[in-house]
Order: structure tokens, then sequence, then C-alpha cells
């Protein structure tokens, strides 16, 4: 609030106010009242227009560690505001990963490693299913075996009958006709040789330098189209067999 007066010579030699001090704001002689506007003092210790009460100031002072408690506390608001968004921009992006990174678990780009790496080592038969050109099914006896894919190109085949009959003569030159017969339409089989993988269009092309089926030896256009593979279980599809079907096996790996 400003006085009504205006200084003219601020205060007397003696220390005391000058009856041109204040108006309204305070009797002349006297000090002026709290919260009036005060003169500043001048270079003899007067007063000029413009200063505030000393007791202004004193009250401001004590105010001060309330106004920059308040601060602090408004800034520590804003710190553990700022940390918890941190916080949970940091585990939403942690779902996002935990959630787009096994986008394809079993496949050679998840695992790093290429379709012959997976494919190497060795598989237990596990089932098979054989079709006709028409679509129909061939009915398949109860087999066991197993094949070997080794790292430096070579592969060994092989199933036989879970049911085929022993020789009654012990030799293996002389089966009768009906142990003979057994053996050779049973599915049973056996051959090895040497193969190599097209990563495109996951296929393995085989060369077969010997077998139990004489006919497969040197026969061309060997295909395996591998179908599904993870680090357990692979199947994969013979398209043309030389009896004319699609033979789909399973395998699991060996442990």
């Amino acid at each position: 609030m400003r006085c009504g007066g205006r200084v003219g010579g601020g205060v007397s030699e003696g220390g005391g106010w000058t009856e041109q001090s204040f108006g309204a704001g305070g009797a002349p002689g006297q000090a002026p009242r709290e919260g009036s506007r005060l003169p500043i003092p001048n270079e003899r210790n007067g007063w000029l227009e413009g200063a505030r009460h000393p007791q202004q100031h004193e009250r401001e002072a004590r105010m001060r560690p309330y106004r920059e408690s308040r601060i602090n506390v408004h800034g520590s608001v804003f710190s553990r505001k700022g940390a918890l968004m941190n916080t949970r921009c940091a585990v939403g992006l942690c779902a996002i990963a935990l959630v787009t990174i096994p986008v394809f678990p079993n496949s050679s780009v998840a695992q790093g490693t290429s379709l012959k790496d997976q494919l190497v080592g060795t598989w237990i038969y596990v089932s098979s299913t054989a079709k006709r050109d028409d679509g129909s099914n061939v009915p398949r006896p109860s087999l066991q075996g197993a094949v070997t894919y080794t790292g430096d190109g070579r592969f060994h085949f092989i199933v036989t009958r879970t049911d085929a009959p022993k020789y009654a003569s012990g030799d293996l030159a002389r089966p009768s006709p009906d142990e003979a017969m057994a053996i050779a339409s049973g599915g049973s089989i056996a051959y090895t040789g040497t193969y190599t993988v097209d990563e495109n269009s996951k296929t393995i092309h085989v060369s077969i330098e010997t077998s139990t089926f004489p006919n497969l030896v040197g026969a061309p256009n060997q295909r395996r189209i591998i179908t599904s593979i993870t680090a357990d279980e692979m199947k994969f599809t013979n398209p043309r067999t030389l009896a004319g079907l699609t033979l789909e096996i399973v395998w699991k790996r060996a442990k």
C-alpha cells in the first residue's frame, strides 16, 4: 500500500522523521506503519521513496524456507512421476520384445542355423502314410528304423518290419519262400549314399549308392521335401516312390 505523501528531505539530522515523511501512512515524527510503502535509505541513512518496511523483510525471510520446501516437495513429486513413467515405458518395451522375438521359434532363421545344420544327426522312425495319385491311402505295415545325416554330406537309411519272421534255417542265404516274400514285400529296405540340401525349397536331394532294393541305386530325382522340422521332430515327403506313391514319414531325433 502506498503512503499518502511523498518525502522531501528524508530524516532529520537527529534521526527523527520529518513532517514531510508520510501522510496517511504515519504521523509526522513517527515510524511508518507495517506494510506501508517506505522510502529507501539515502546516503545519510535517510529514507527515500520506494523501500519496504523492515518488518516486511523479516517476514519474507521467515517465509522463504517454507516456499523452498514446497518447491523441493513438488520437485520430488515430479521426480517420482518421471521415474514411474520411465519404469512403465521399460516394462512396456520388455513386453513387446517378449511378444515379438519368438515369432518363428523352430525356424532356421530364429535359431540362427541352416537347414542342413538342423538336419545333421540321427532320426528315429515314428510313423508313415502312403497315398496313390488319386489321393487314396495305402495301408502301411508296422515299421521301425532310423535315418542318419552326417555333416560331410552322407546319409544312411533303414526301416524294417516290427513283425518280420525269423528264418527257420537260421541262415541268411536260405530263407523259405514265405519268409523271403515277407521280407521283400513287407516294407523292409535299406540304402545309403550322399545328399545335398536346397535351403530355399527345403529339399533333400539324395544320390543312392547302395540299397537292398537294387533299383534305387543311381535312380534319378530322388527327393525328400521337409515339411516341418524342430529340435525334436522332423517330417518329410517322398513325392514319388518307384511304386508311384507319395510317402510321408515322421521322425524323432535320437537321444
